[in-house]
């Protein structure tokens, strides 16, 4: 709810930032404009009401908008972020700086700014409120003060309670005269109904509420409560003009008079009902007593004025394109690489992105793209490169040109429970028309391409063509398994076959076979060793990982080394591979460097980092988890790793 409220404040301070110019050409025009027809004026009020009231998309090279969306949201971790991009230099600078000092540090416990917008939609949101209730509590009044009146004409009635002629109501308006109107002097009564019936004729009982609703939305711009006053004046002025536009000059005095007679002072701003005397009476009557028709082509350059203003500023810019460099390309590719984070550690991974548009948004660029990202694994048996995972999706990212390449200040895909909507919100239907344009096969090809020559390099594969085998202690070997997984064994590894009955063992090296026959629920192992006693193994749903199956005896698994882990069997489907291993067995997985090889135990914090060497690895302490230890016997001595021991590949 908070992260929608801060969407909706965040698209209407856009709209109100984009209408910011329009408003001033209206301004601006308005003077201008003084001998033309009124009703010209106000439909320029209408057309900046249109930019206040809907998100434009239309876009235009004539559009003098300086930026179609002046404040843009990333999704950063810590909040809703704004970038301030008005089309001014000087002022994007400085607000931009100021968003920057507010942005959270990575050691800061709480986003400032993340918590300060929140707070501004809501009180935005307090604002509309306060608005509109004072709109429902004017009206309100209004209907109580009305509630008995005397027919007079039709669609005219007569009230005790009010001091000056109004309409009242939207969709069924009605003209209120306050009691006596009907005994004012020759002329007087037709003259204010005249010009309560132009009103109805302009529909002005709609426009008007319609031009606070927008206020209340935009109540925090100064130029929309300007806006409002003088739309307020013009729609009486263009009434006026309406009525004395067939009078004479003594009708136009007669209807003046009236004017002043029925004139109010407010002191407040008027909501409801349209009031014949109710706003720039000085002014209106000056207008009625110098009344002209205006000439024809004063008309017609009016007319022209709205549609100059229509084009100019209800369009947005047409983006300025920017050359996809192959640099570009490249950190694209890196970025949306860099935000795949379900991959395995020893796993590659790879981007190819498809560029629909690249534009130039201030300073930066702005790019939609679709990104393919493609996960990448080696078979240990085979060396076949196998594709594990990876996703295909949209998404934009605003670049920032530097002296050492490009530098991501903003990257944004649609969340997927609103995909849809965020599609739509984020890309321009031009970009989403080009996302259809792409080659998928090609994209999927050209990350194919990458993860076979990544895995051709043998620098990239400890685990092809077999098993690498690091002596530990007596008997006791290093076993790096597929998928990057790896297990110690006190007695051997080998491979397995297995059928509903039982799984057999071979040691790769003796040829010594044991059989483990299946219980009856299939998952549990019976091993009875040379003149031993049977031992029963329990499958590990918890412990499946990597594609491997784990069969304990004993309560827990060894985490780390440990002294009463007691028998172990690792296998792995869909491979021949195995570990058996006695007292003190553990598993985990590896990653390698150019020059060390670092394995993570399944408790996920002990860690054991060796360097390469010409004929094995050199266990490297300094970097390593502090608790390695080993027994070969229950109550032996614990044997710590020293630093510097070298492990020799057999």
């Amino acid at each position: 709810m908070e992260e929608m409220s801060v969407r909706i404040f965040l698209a209407v301070l856009n709209m109100s930032l984009t209408a910011v110019w329009g408003l001033l050409a209206v301004l601006l025009l308005r003077p201008l404009l003084r001998r033309a027809p009124k009703f010209v004026v106000c439909l320029l009020w209408g057309l900046a009401g249109v930019r206040l009231l809907l998100p434009i998309r239309l876009e235009s090279v004539l559009s003098l908008i300086p930026r179609a969306e002046p404040i843009s949201p990333s999704t950063a971790p810590g909040g809703t972020t704004p970038r301030i991009d008005t089309g001014i230099p000087a002022l994007d600078s400085g607000i931009n700086g100021a968003l920057t000092s507010l942005a959270p540090q990575p050691t800061a416990s709480a986003d400032p700014l993340g918590t300060l917008l929140p707070v501004v939609a809501l009180i935005w949101i307090i604002g509309v409120f306060a608005m509109l209730s004072f709109a429902l509590i004017s009206y309100l009044r209004l209907r109580k003060k009305t509630g008995i009146t005397v027919p007079y004409a039709d669609g005219v009635l007569l009230c005790d309670n009010i001091g000056t002629p109004f309409i009242l109501g939207i969709f069924h308006p009605r003209i209120y005269l306050p009691s006596g109107t009907e005994n004012l002097e020759e002329g007087a009564t037709e003259a204010i109904l005249a010009h309560e019936r132009a009103h109805l004729a302009r529909r002005d009982q709609l426009w008007k509420p319609l031009g606070y609703l927008i206020l209340s939305l935009h109540w925090f711009n100064p130029l929309c409560w300007v806006a409002y006053c003088l739309l307020c004046r013009d729609i009486e002025l263009a009434c006026d003009e309406k009525v004395v536009k067939g009078m004479d000059l003594s009708a136009r005095k007669r209807y003046a008079q009236t004017l002043l007679d029925c004139s109010i002072h407010r002191r407040t701003i008027a909501v409801c009902p349209l009031a014949f005397g109710e706003v720039g009476v000085g002014a209106r009557v000056k207008k009625v007593l110098s009344y002209r028709k205006p000439a024809f082509w004063v008309l017609c350059a009016a007319l022209l004025s709205c549609v100059v203003v229509a084009v100019c500023f209800l369009t947005n810019p047409k983006p300025v394109s920017v050359a996809v460099s192959p640099e570009m390309r490249e950190h694209l590719a890196a970025e949306a690489t860099a935000h795949w984070t379900k991959a395995a550690e020893e796993n590659y991974v790879t981007s190819e992105v498809f560029v629909a548009q690249a534009r130039q948004s201030g300073e930066t660029e702005l790019v939609y793209c679709w990104v393919l990202t493609a996960e990448y694994g080696c078979d240990v048996q085979s060396g076949q490169v196998e594709h594990v995972g990876g996703v295909s999706f949209p998404c934009v990212m605003r670049l920032e040109k530097t002296p050492d390449g490009y530098r991501t200040q903003e990257y944004r895909t649609p969340r997927e429970m609103y995909y849809e909507k965020d599609l739509h919100t984020l890309f321009p239907e031009q970009v989403r028309k080009d996302f259809a344009g792409r080659d998928d096969d090609a994209m999927q090809a050209a990350c194919d391409a990458r993860g076979n020559a990544y895995y051709a390099d043998a620098e990239n594969s400890l685990y092809i063509n077999g098993f690498a085998m690091l002596r530990l202690f007596p008997n006791h070997r290093f076993s790096f398994l597929p998928a990057g997984s790896i297990y110690v064994s006190e007695l051997y590894d080998g491979i397995y076959t297995e059928t509903k009955e039982e799984v057999v063992l071979t040691d790769r090296e003796t040829g010594k076979v044991i059989r483990m026959p299946r219980g009856k629920n299939g998952k549990t192992l019976r091993y009875t060793p040379d003149g031993g006693d049977t031992v029963v193994f329990e499958k590990q749903p918890d412990n499946d990982f990597y594609g491997m199956h784990i069969y304990l005896h004993s309560t827990f698994l060894s985490y780390g080394v440990c002294e009463d882990a007691g028998l172990t069997l690792v296998l792995y489907p869909g491979s021949d591979a195995a570990v058996f291993g006695k007292k003190g067995g553990f598993a985990g997985k590896y990653t390698e460097t150019e020059d060390t090889v670092r394995i993570r135990f399944l408790d996920g914090g002990s860690v054991c980092v060796f360097r390469k060497t010409e004929n094995g690895l050199r266990f490297d302490s300094a970097v390593s988890s502090p608790i390695i230890y080993y027994r070969q016997e229950s109550g032996d001595k614990p044997l710590t790793l020293e630093d510097g021991a070298l492990f020799v590949y057999e």
